[in-house]
């Protein structure tokens, strides 16, 4: 029985899920998704969910597991994760691990960072002083006293930044050199990954594409129903990436969807590349290019 679990990462819209699918029909795989947005119900256009017949032609694991106003933390990735790939090996079945959530992935390998127990009304006094000035000015502050984290956390997602400051105001270290003492030297798993990635403007066109289909599929009326039924507009999952950038449109005059489509592929070329900035720097996988006859190495 093969023990190794396989990981196919990337920056967003280069192409992974396809090439995830022909590699699990093949090999007898399960899919366990590395998606911080994919967990959520009610997120599936754009977060790019697996369509209905792909879920049913290969089986696909952590989707469509949390609600919206339900956290979801990299510790519980790892436990899920964990579940996921026992049960794949227990039904004969081979692991491989798809998305591009780095924090998910490097916490299912290496597991998690330690990092130090603050007094909770230190957490309440930044939290606080985040609503009185703004998350932009909280995430500014990060900026500063720890650039790597900054670069890794988006400036709304207040929970997060607000972790990271009060780390360093409480211990007078970066949170980032807490991780850095991880180590991150002694896997769990006997792995095999690679990053998907292609030549910058070929990655362009394909975040372009993909962007405008999405909006074809309808991401405006999905995220209008979203909001009808009360999800929050600044949740985790409103506040991820093209989800964030219609809430916004529709706040403004909600008309020119050209504008629309530009503002979603300008911020997920931004993130495209801190996804391939983090790769580079934290995962020794092979890199293989994204082409009409890419097939991934294993097996």
């Amino acid at each position: 029985m093969n023990r190794t679990v396989y990981v196919l990462t990337g920056p967003t819209g280069v192409g992974k899920s396809a090439l995830a699918m022909d590699w699990a029909c093949r090999n007898n795989a399960v899919i366990i998704a590395a998606d911080s947005v994919q967990v959520y119900r009610g997120y599936d256009i754009g977060s790019a969910k697996p369509s209905a017949s792909d879920r049913q032609q290969v089986p696909h694991a952590l989707i469509d597991v949390r609600e919206w106003n339900e956290p979801y933390s990299a510790a519980d990735y790892v436990h899920d994760a964990d579940a996921a790939i026992a049960a794949a090996w227990a039904d004969g079945r081979t692991a491989l691990i798809v998305g591009g959530t780095g924090l998910y992935i490097r916490s299912l390998i290496f597991g998690l960072a330690q990092s130090p127990a603050v007094p909770v009304e230190l957490r309440q006094a930044l939290t606080d002083e985040a609503e009185q000035v703004g998350d932009d000015v909280m995430w500014g502050r990060l900026q500063i006293v720890d650039p790597a984290s900054a670069a890794r956390i988006h400036a709304r997602d207040r929970m997060r930044v607000v972790r990271a400051l009060e780390v360093y105001v409480h211990t007078g270290r970066t949170m980032s050199s807490w991780h850095d003492d991880h180590g991150m030297n002694q896997p769990r798993y006997d792995v095999r990954g690679v990053v998907l990635n292609c030549e910058r403007e070929e990655l362009w066109r394909r975040i372009a594409a993909r962007t405008s289909r999405m909006l074809e599929a309808g991401l405006v009326d999905e995220v209008r129903s979203l909001l009808a039924v009360g999800h929050a507009p600044d949740c985790p999952a409103m506040m991820s990436i093209g989800y964030r950038q219609v809430v916004e449109w529709l706040e403004l005059d909600g008309r020119d969807y050209a504008a629309l489509s530009r503002s979603i592929a300008i911020v997920s070329r931004q993130y495209a590349k801190r996804q391939l900035t983090w790769f580079r720097g934290q995962t020794d996988f092979d890199w293989l290019e994204a082409d009409s006859a890419a097939r991934l190495p294993w097996l």
